[in-house]
């Protein structure tokens, strides 16, 4: 596959549902993602493997939010408070409310990119990384995460397809000492890479055009420094990382025939969930949500039963399962009793009991692209940044604006 151009400009103002990683990715010049999930023709409805226990949904136990009742005044449900602005290309990660890490675009190309750490409450920014641990070396910042006591991240030589994992504890808005925690080259992809509390995560796998194809991949982690292998895929992982709270969900291959790929949650290294995927099924993300598996698949399947559309899906009981319709960009949360998702260009959200729900629209200025969420999973405000464009004077000026959203409680 072709390298991605060169181009900051292209970060600045990303394309509708381009996402995070993938925005990294054409900053850093690395190979672009293939879009997963296209209809795949000559595949019967409902087909299984029976080496694994595959999820089935039938169809009547999959409804849409047209079964539910859109709440009349929706601005008397939530509070939304502007918290800080920041430059144009500025992108957040986190798997903690109290803070986030700020991957920004460099003043020149060299740096490419810096890293800076966001307090959430009060918008306060301190940059921790100038540039990266091998700038001199030709390497750029190229994937970040952010968890409550420790920052970890991904640098990449894009001209030699060289990279390194790095991590270094946080406290507060600074940064401790930085230990080298991975390398590899060109045979192996880039690391997707997030954190857990005080634990890294990050994936190595063969690239699909080097020498090392028939290699395992794996899910590695690191705490303290200790680095060791949580797990083992045989076969490429499907996507990326995605953490709520202390947990992480990976999406390995399962161990059997054909392409089957596993949900997996993982606590501390140890996996603590799993739930195999029909066959060939390719989510775009997914997350372990309340002790069950959410996920979203990007263009529909000519399989599958109930799960075979477009949309984000979750079973709040096990047996019903909520399909939210738009195309999915990153999986859904819960927060103050809520579940909400990134629906569109707004955010939604659900009160699944009492079957209704409200939603917020992007900021004024985004154009078609909305916001953004900043931490996954359950927490307890909504955190979203959206690039926005709005006239000063005769002029049109770009930024990022981060917004906290507070739901009643239900």
């Amino acid at each position: 596959m072709a390298k991605a151009s060169h181009n900051i400009d292209a970060l600045k103002v990303p394309p509708r549902l381009f996402t995070r990683r993938e925005a990294v990715r054409t900053l850093a010049g690395a190979s672009a993602l293939a879009l997963a999930g296209f209809v795949l023709p000559g595949c019967s409805r409902g087909g299984s493997n029976s080496s694994v226990d595959v999820l089935t949904v039938s169809d009547d136990a999959v409804t849409t939010l047209d079964a539910y009742s859109e709440i009349d005044d929706p601005k008397s449900m939530y509070k939304i408070t502007d918290v800080a602005e920041f430059p144009t290309g500025t992108m957040f990660f986190s798997s903690t409310e109290g803070k986030a890490a700020a991957l920004c675009v460099g003043e020149t190309a060299k740096p490419l990119s810096t890293v800076s750490l966001v307090n959430l409450a009060n918008g306060t920014m301190r940059q921790v990384l100038d540039k990266a641990q091998g700038h001199s070396e030709g390497y750029s910042i190229y994937g970040v995460g952010c968890g409550d006591t420790v920052l970890g991240w991904v640098e990449s030589n894009y001209l030699t397809g060289d990279w390194r994992v790095y991590s270094a504890p946080i406290n507060g808005l600074a940064l401790g000492q930085v230990s080298l925690l991975d390398e590899g080259d060109a045979n192996y992809d880039a690391p997707e890479i997030t954190c857990s509390l005080g634990t890294v995560y990050w994936i190595v796998q063969p690239a699909e055009k080097g020498s090392k194809t028939k290699e395992d991949s794996l899910l590695k982690i690191a705490n303290g420094g200790s680095v060791s292998t949580a797990y083992t895929s045989h076969g490429r992982f499907n996507g990326g990382l995605y953490s709520n709270g202390d947990t992480i969900c990976a999406m390995p291959r399962a161990d059997a025939s054909g392409v089957i790929y596993q949900l997996t949650a993982f606590t501390n290294g140890a996996a603590v969930a799993s739930q195999a995927m029909p066959r060939g099924y390719r989510p775009q993300s997914a997350i372990y949500l309340r002790n069950r598996f959410a996920f979203g698949i990007k263009a529909s399947y000519d399989y599958g039963d109930g799960i075979f559309n477009v949309g984000t899906y979750y079973s709040a009981d096990g047996s019903q399962w909520l399909r939210l319709i738009k195309t999915p960009i990153t999986p859904p949360g819960y927060c103050r009793g809520w579940l909400c998702c990134k629906s569109g260009s707004r955010t939604v959200f659900v009160d699944m009991t009492r079957k209704r729900y409200f939603t917020i629209d992007a900021p004024s200025g985004t154009e078609n692209q909305g916001d953004y969420p900043v931490v996954l999973g359950e927490t307890n405000a909504v955190y979203n940044y959206a690039t926005i464009t709005r006239l000063e004077g005769e002029n049109e000026v770009s930024l990022v604006v981060l917004r906290k959203i507070e739901p009643v409680s239900i």
